[in-house]
Formats: structure tokens, C-alpha cells, sequence
């Protein structure tokens, strides 16, 4: 099992938006910090699911490093999350 790096910034107060660096469309906001990290998990196996239902293999996950020299990671609280089997 792999692991992506989800960028989950605050927007301003109440908002908060997860997004996956490597998989470009794969965001949703929240109103809480605690509800992005809980929501961070379906949202990517919902996007790796609609991925592979199109024929389209997922890009391979970047490291931390290599977000953080690509700028992905500036300003964001990065969290590590499972690719679910499903």
C-alpha cells in the first residue's frame, strides 16, 4: 500500500482546504481543521477510484522533500494518507 501527502490549509477562519499536490482536481474544503484530516482519506480513494474507473494509472506520490522543493508543501500543514484497498 502507498501513501499520498495531503496539503490541508486554512483558508480563513472556518475553511480549511485539503488538497493532493500530485493529483491535480483532488480537493474539497471543510470547516474544521479535524474534519479536512477526516475527509482527506475518502477524498483520495474517491479520486483514485475515478482514476482507475478511466483507465488512468495515478501518478506515483512525491516525498515530503520533493513537495517542499516544489513549493507544494509552503504554508500547509502536510499529512500522510493511506491509499485504502478497496
Amino acid at each position: 500500500m502507498h501513501s499520498y501527502l495531503a496539503m490541508i490549509r486554512s483558508l480563513e477562519p472556518g475553511r480549511f482546504l485539503v488538497e493532493y499536490p500530485d493529483l491535480p482536481g483532488c480537493t474539497a474544503t471543510a470547516s474544521s481543521f479535524q474534519d479536512a484530516r477526516q475527509i482527506a482519506g475518502a477524498l483520495l480513494a474517491e479520486h483514485i477510484r475515478a482514476l482507475l474507473s478511466k483507465g488512468v494509472a495515478p501518478p506515483p506520490p512525491r516525498n515530503m522533500k520533493q513537495l517542499q522543493d516544489s513549493g507544494a508543501a509552503e504554508g500547509a500543514f502536510p499529512t500522510l494518507i493511506p491509499v485504502l484497498e478497496s
